[in-house]
C-alpha cells in the first residue's frame, strides 16, 4: 500500500499539530516559571534555619543551608532559560529578578530580625531628633552633614509622626530597606536600558549583573540609597527625551555644531536611539518630574547631586539633555551649598580644598590590608575585589564585542565615565566605592553584552551556559562581599534593648565610652551625649587601656564636666575590633573582665551580649533605675519578630 505524503490532514489533525507546536513553544516559559516557584518555595523553607549566633567572620555565607543554594540554582537556571532564543517576551525574566532581590536581601532581614549597620541606627537618631524638635540643627556638633542635607530625614520624620512610630518601631520597618530599594532599582533600570539597547535579553541580564555587582552596602536605610534611585530615575527620564536635547539628527546652524553632531553620530554608531517624541502635556509633566527629582536629591545627599550634574553634562554633550536642565541642577546645588548648607560648608571648606585631588591617595589608605584582618574577613575583601574586577572585565569584553560588530555605544559610555571626576574628592576615603556605584548601571549593561552582544547573537547554548554560571558565581561573590561583615553589622535584640535602655536613662550631658562605634548607637536623644570610642583612640592610649583599663577609664568618667558617665561594651563591638585587627584579639573581652572584677566599677546593665558600666560611687547616686535589669517587655518598643 502506498501512502500519499501530500494527502490533506484528517479533520482535527491540524488543530492537534498547532496545539503541539504551541505547547513546545511555551515549554521554556512554563519551565522557567516552575523553577522560579520552586526556588522561592525552597528558599522560604530553608532560610529560617539561619541562626545569627552561627555567624563567623565569613559572614552570612557560613550559615546558609544547602536548600538556600538549591534555591539560588533554581532561580539562575530559570532566569537563564527565560533568556533562551533570540528574543524575550513577557515579564518572566523580571519576575526572576525580583525573586533574586528576595533571596539576596530579604534573607538577612528576616533571619536577623533587627536593623543592620550602625549608621542606619544613626539615621533613625536624626529622624528622632526632628520628631522631638520639629527641625534640624545646621550647627550640630555631632553628625552635622545630616542636619545640612535633611531631605531624607524630614520625609521619614513626617511618616513616623503620621503613623505614631517610635525610633524602635521605625527601625523594625527600616530593616527591609535593601529589599525595597533593590526592587525599585530593578524597575528604574528597565526604561534606562531599553533606551540604550533593543535586545531584551541584554536588558534583563544587565539587571541581574547590577544586582550581584551592587555589593558595597549603600542600599540600606540611608540618603545614599534613596539618592541612587533618584539618579536612575533622572537618567531614565533624560534618555526618554523628557529633559529636552536635540538628539543626533537635527540640523544645526553653524559648522561647530555640525561637527559636534557628526561626532555624536559617530560615537553612537549603529546603536543610536533618538529621543522619543511626546505630547505637550507629557513633556511638561516629565520635565517637571526631572526638576523635582534634582531638587529632592540636592536636599538629600552631598555627593549624588554632583554625580547627577556630571551625568547631565555628558548627556548635554551627547545632545540628549537641554543645557538649561544642567544649569538648573548646577544652580540648585550652588544655592544649597551657599545658603541651606552654609554652616557646614563654612566649617569644612578649608579642609575640603586642602585635600582636593587626594582621592586616589585616600583610596589606598582606606583599602583593607588583607594580612591585618581575620581570615574570614580577608576572604571577604579578596572576593569583593574579585567581583568588582570581574564586572569591569566583562564590561570591557562586552564593549569590545560590540565595537567589533560596529556598535559604538557612545551614549552609554558617556554616562559610564561621567562620574570619574569625582575621584578628585577623597570623600572620607570611600570615593572609589561611590564612583563604582554610579558607574555600575552602565558597567552592567556592557558586561551583559559579553554574553548577548546583539539581538542576533548569543542565543546558543554556550552563551546561555556561560551566563548561567556567571550568574551563580555573581551571587556567591555578592554574599561574600556584601554580607561578609554581618557578624558585626548585625545586632542582637539584647544589644538593641541595652542601647535603648542607656539612651533612655542617661541624663543629658553624659559621657558614653564605647568599645567601638559599631553597635545600635545614637538612635534616641543622641544630641544629649558625648561619645568616646576606645577603638578610635591612638595606639598608645589603646595599649594603656588594654593593659590597665581601670585607671584611664575612671579618670575619663570622673571629669566634673559630665553629668554622668557610662562604658558600653557589646558583642558587635568585639566582632568589629577582632575581625578588622583594630585592636589585638579579645581586647574588649579583656577590658570587660577587668571592669567586672574591679571595685571601682559597677555593672548597671547586663545581658548576654552587652555590659554597661559606671563608676561605683556614681552608680550608687543615680537612683534605683541603675540596678541590673533588662529593658521592660513592651511589644511597641522593640522590633517585631520575623514571620514564622
Amino acid at each position: 500500500m502506498t501512502v500519499d505524503v501530500n494527502m490533506p490532514a484528517l479533520p482535527g489533525e491540524e488543530t492537534r499539530q498547532e496545539a503541539t507546536t504551541d505547547a513546545r513553544r511555551n515549554m521554556p516559559a512554563l519551565l522557567s516559571l516552575g523553577l522560579l516557584a520552586a526556588g522561592l518555595a525552597i528558599w522560604w523553607i530553608s532560610f529560617r534555619t539561619v541562626d545569627p549566633a552561627d555567624l563567623t567572620d565569613y559572614g552570612l555565607i557560613a550559615t546558609l543551608p544547602a536548600g538556600y543554594w538549591a534555591a539560588v540554582g533554581a532561580l539562575a537556571l530559570g532566569f537563564t532559560i527565560s533568556l533562551g532564543g533570540r528574543t524575550v517576551r513577557g515579564a518572566i525574566p523580571y519576575l526572576h529578578l525580583l525573586g533574586l532581590v528576595v533571596v539576596l536581601h530579604v534573607t538577612p532581614e528576616l533571619a536577623y530580625g533587627t536593623l543592620r549597620y550602625s549608621w542606619a541606627w544613626k539615621h533613625i537618631g536624626i529622624i528622632d531628633y526632628i520628631q522631638r524638635h520639629g527641625t534640624v540643627d545646621p550647627v550640630a556638633p555631632f553628625l552635622p552633614a545630616y542636619h545640612n542635607w535633611p531631605g531624607f530625614f524630614y520625609f521619614f520624620a513626617i511618616v513616623a509622626n503620621r503613623l505614631g512610630l517610635s525610633p524602635l518601631d521605625l527601625a523594625s520597618y527600616a530593616r527591609f530597606s535593601p529589599a525595597v530599594l533593590n526592587a525599585l532599582y530593578v524597575l528604574a533600570l528597565i526604561p534606562v536600558y531599553r533606551r540604550l539597547t533593543d535586545d531584551p535579553r541584554r536588558v534583563a541580564a544587565a539587571i541581574w549583573l547590577f544586582l550581584v555587582g551592587n555589593w558595597i552596602g549603600q542600599d540600606y536605610f540611608s540618603p545614599q540609597g534613596i539618592s541612587l534611585l533618584f539618579y536612575l530615575l533622572i537618567m531614565g527620564l533624560c534618555l526618554a527625551g523628557f529633559a529636552g536635547g536635540q538628539g543626533t539628527g537635527k540640523p544645526h546652524a553653524n559648522r561647530a555644531t555640525q561637527l559636534l553632531a557628526s561626532a555624536r553620530t559617530l560615537l553612537q554608531g549603529a546603536a543610536s536611539f533618538p529621543p522619543q517624541q511626546h505630547g505637550l502635556l507629557a513633556n511638561v509633566a516629565g520635565g517637571l518630574l526631572v526638576l523635582i527629582l534634582i531638587l529632592m536629591t540636592t536636599a538629600t545627599h552631598q555627593l549624588t547631586p554632583l554625580a547627577i550634574i556630571l551625568m547631565l553634562a555628558a548627556l548635554v554633550v551627547m545632545g540628549r539633555v537641554s543645557p538649561y536642565v544642567l544649569m538648573f541642577a548646577f544652580a540648585a546645588e550652588l544655592l544649597w551649598l551657599l545658603y541651606f548648607a552654609a554652616p557646614f560648608v563654612v566649617f569644612n571648606i578649608a579642609e575640603e580644598l586642602s585635600t582636593f585631588g587626594e582621592g586616589l591617595g585616600a583610596v589606598e589608605k582606606k583599602m583593607a590590608v588583607v594580612l591585618a584582618v581575620s581570615e574570614g574577613r580577608a576572604w571577604g575583601v579578596i572576593i569583593g575585589r574579585a567581583l568588582t574586577l570581574g564586572v569591569l572585565a566583562f564590561a570591557m569584553l562586552g564593549g569590545f564585542r560590540r565595537w567589533r560588530l560596529g556598535y559604538r555605544d557612545g551614549l552609554a559610555a558617556a554616562i559610564l565615565f561621567s562620574a570619574l571626576p569625582l575621584m578628585a574628592n577623597r570623600y572620607g576615603g570611600e570615593i572609589h566605592f561611590r564612583v563604582y556605584l554610579f558607574a555600575l548601571p552602565m558597567l552592567a549593561l556592557f558586561a551583559a553584552a559579553a554574553f548577548f552582544p546583539t539581538v542576533g547573537r548569543g542565543a546558543g547554548r554556550i552563551s546561555l551556559a556561560a551566563f548561567g554560571i556567571t550568574a551563580v558565581l555573581g551571587v556567591i561573590g555578592f554574599l561574600f562581599a556584601n554580607n561578609g561583615k554581618d557578624r558585626e553589622y548585625t545586632f542582637t535584640r539584647d544589644e538593641v534593648d541595652a542601647a535603648a535602655w542607656l539612651y533612655g536613662q542617661a541624663p543629658p550631658n553624659s559621657l558614653l565610652i564605647e568599645g567601638a562605634r559599631n553597635y545600635p548607637s545614637q538612635f534616641m536623644n543622641y544630641e544629649n551625649f558625648a561619645y568616646l570610642p576606645i577603638s578610635e583612640e591612638n595606639r598608645n592610649v589603646r595599649n594603656a587601656l588594654i593593659a590597665a583599663p581601670e585607671q584611664t577609664l575612671s579618670r575619663w568618667l570622673s571629669d566634673e564636666k559630665w553629668k554622668a558617665g557610662y562604658i558600653i561594651i557589646t558583642r558587635s563591638q568585639k566582632a568589629l575590633t577582632d575581625a578588622e585587627g583594630v585592636m589585638p584579639p579579645a581586647s574588649l573581652d579583656g577590658i570587660e573582665i577587668r571592669l567586672m572584677n574591679s571595685a571601682q566599677f559597677e555593672v548597671v546593665y547586663s545581658s548576654p551580649n552587652t555590659k554597661i558600666f559606671m563608676l561605683h560611687a556614681a552608680a550608687s547616686h543615680m537612683g534605683p533605675w541603675s540596678a541590673v535589669k533588662p529593658l521592660p517587655e513592651d511589644p511597641a518598643a522593640a522590633p517585631a519578630p520575623p514571620p514564622q
